[in-house]
């Protein structure tokens, strides 16, 4: 999925947060280790979608 550039960019709109995606795509077991990490430096980020959607056409509100 992470080679889905519009669904990436989807994802990024709705959350209203960066999705980034690996460089590499078969990271199945490596990517949920990574998760478990927030802040892991380990993986090399070969894109990242900014949202480009106003915060108040998302539908989606994450509380801070």
């Amino acid at each position: 999925m992470i080679h889905n550039q519009y669904l990436m960019q989807y994802l990024s709109n709705i959350a209203q947060r960066n999705v980034k995606t690996a460089a590499i795509s078969e990271l199945s077991a490596f990517g949920s280790a990574n998760n478990a990490v927030h802040y892991s430096k380990e993986i090399n980020y070969s894109t990242v979608y900014i949202s480009k959607m106003d915060p108040r056409d998302s539908n989606f509100y994450i509380q801070e």
